[in-house]
C-alpha cells in the first residue's frame, strides 16, 4: 500500500504540474516536483536490506571489491561505518544527475517534468534502481554524457562510456554503440527493429544463438564467464515472454516510429535511436532476459522520453496520456498491491523497513528463498 500511495501522490502532483499556468501555481508545482524527487531518493537510499541484489552489495562491502569508482563509494561507506551508505551515495549520484537531465530537457516545457518522474517511478525505479545498483549508476552517468554530447563527438562519447564503466564494466559494450546511436539513420534503425520484433513473435532467437556460440568459443574467464553462466544456468537465463510490460514497450516503439518516421514529427535523433537500441536489446534476446535487461538498462530512459513525446502529440486525446500512465501499473502491480508472489524477481524483495542498524526487514526472506546459483562457487569447482 505504501508504494501505491506514492504512486497516487506522484500522479496528483503530475496532473497539477501539467495544468499550472499562473506564476504562483508554477512556483508551487516546482516545489512539489523537487519534493517528490527528494521523497523518491529517501525511499531508495534508506531502504534496509531490501532490493534484488542487496546481499551482493553487502558482500562487496565486506570484501572491498568492485569497479574503481564503485569501490570508491564502498570506501566512503566504510568511513561512515555501514554498507547502507552504498545505497545512499548511489541514489544521491543518480538523482542529482536525473534532476539535471529533466531540468535541461524540459526547460521550455516544465509541465512534463513531474510526469517524467511518475513514469520513472513506474517503469524504472523498481525494475532497475532497486535491483542493479552499480549498473543503474553507470547508466545515468552515460545518459548524462549523451545529453551533454549534443554534437556526437566521438572522443567525448568514449570519455563518458569509460567513466560509466568505472561503475559497472558492462558499460564497456557502449564502445560499440556509438555508430548506431549517433550515425545510423532513424529510418534504417526502425526497419531493423521491425525485423527484430517479427523474429520475436515468430519464435526466432537469432542474436541469442549467435551470443551462445561466441561465448562457448571464448575462454570462460572474468566477465565472459559470467555472461556464459547467464546463458546456461536455467535460473538466470529466464525466457522473456509477452507481458503487460513488453506491450508497453512495443506500443511505445510503434507509436513513436509512426509519429517520427511517417508523420515527420521532429524528435531528438539520439533519443530516437536510443529507443531503437532499447528495443533491440529487450526484444532481440528473448531467451536471455537477464542479459537483455542489463544491456537495455543503458537505453531505457529514452523510452520515457518517447512516451512523453507521444503524450505531447496526442495531448488533446485525454485517454491516450491517461492510458499510458495507468498501463505502467503492469510493471509493478505485485509491489503496488503487496501481492508478493507476483513480484517477478524474488518474493518480498521490495518490502522494507528503515531500521538501518539492527532489525531485519522482510528482504531477509530473499536469502532463504532465492534459487540463484553462486557463480563464484561454481567457478571454484571448475564448472
Amino acid at each position: 500500500m505504501f508504494y501505491l500511495v506514492l504512486y497516487a501522490l506522484f500522479f496528483v502532483v503530475a496532473v497539477c504540474n501539467y495544468y499550472s499556468f499562473r506564476k504562483n501555481e508554477i512556483a508551487l508545482s516546482n516545489v512539489l516536483y523537487y519534493g517528490c524527487v527528494f521523497l523518491l531518493f529517501i525511499v531508495g537510499a534508506f531502504r534496509f536490506e531490501t532490493g534484488g541484489d542487496w546481499p551482493g552489495y553487502k558482500l562487496m562491502y565486506d570484501e572491498l571489491s568492485g569497479e574503481p569508482l564503485f569501490r570508491t563509494i564502498i570506501y566512503i561507506a566504510h568511513v561512515f561505518g555501514h554498507y547502507q551508505y552504498i545505497f545512499v551515495l548511489t541514489e544521491l549520484i543518480r538523482f542529482a544527475i536525473l534532476i539535471y537531465i529533466i531540468d535541461s530537457q524540459f526547460k521550455s516545457a516544465p509541465q512534463y517534468k513531474m510526469l517524467f518522474v511518475l513514469l520513472y517511478y513506474s517503469m524504472y525505479f523498481f525494475y532497475y534502481d532497486m535491483v542493479i545498483v552499480r549498473q543503474t549508476t553507470a547508466a545515468i552517468v552515460f545518459a548524462y554524457g549523451v545529453f551533454k554530447n549534443r554534437n556526437g563527438n566521438f572522443k567525448t562519447y568514449l570519455f563518458w562510456a569509460f567513466l560509466a564503466a568505472m561503475f559497472h564494466f558492462s558499460a564497456l559494450m557502449l564502445l560499440f554503440m556509438y555508430y548506431p546511436l549517433y550515425r545510423i539513420s532513424n529510418k534504417k534503425f526502425t526497419i531493423f527493429n521491425y525485423f527484430i520484433i517479427a523474429c520475436y513473435f515468430l519464435g526466432f532467437d537469432l542474436f541469442g544463438t549467435v551470443i551462445v556460440s561466441v561465448l562457448e568459443w571464448l575462454p570462460h574467464v572474468g566477465l565472459i564467464y559470467k555472461l556464459w553462466a547467464y546463458t546456461q544456468i536455467a535460473d538466470l537465463a529466464t525466457a522473456r515472454n509477452i507481458t503487460g510490460q513488453s506491450l508497453v514497450y512495443l506500443l511505445s516503439f510503434f507509436t513513436i516510429s509512426y509519429l517520427h518516421i511517417f508523420k515527420k514529427r521532429p524528435m531528438n535523433s539520439v533519443v530516437y535511436n536510443g529507443v531503437c537500441l532499447y528495443m533491440f536489446f529487450y526484444i532481440g534476446l528473448p531467451a536471455f532476459s537477464t542479459i537483455s535487461t542489463r544491456l537495455s538498462t543503458f537505453y531505457s530512459i529514452f523510452v520515457i522520453f518517447a512516451i512523453l513525446e507521444i503524450i505531447k502529440a496526442y495531448r488533446k486525446l485525454f485517454f491516450i496520456p491517461l492510458g499510458f500512465v495507468f498501463l505502467c501499473f503492469c510493471f509493478n502491480k505485485g509491489i503496488f498491491f503487496e501481492s508478493s508472489e507476483k513480484v517477478a524477481y524474488n518474493p518480498y524483495q521490495f518490502y522494507f523497513t528503515y531500521d538501518i542498524f539492527g532489525t531485519k526487514s522482510t528482504g531477509e526472506v530473499r536469502l532463504n528463498q532465492t534459487r540463484g546459483i553462486n557463480i563464484r562457487a561454481m567457478k571454484k569447482e571448475g564448472r
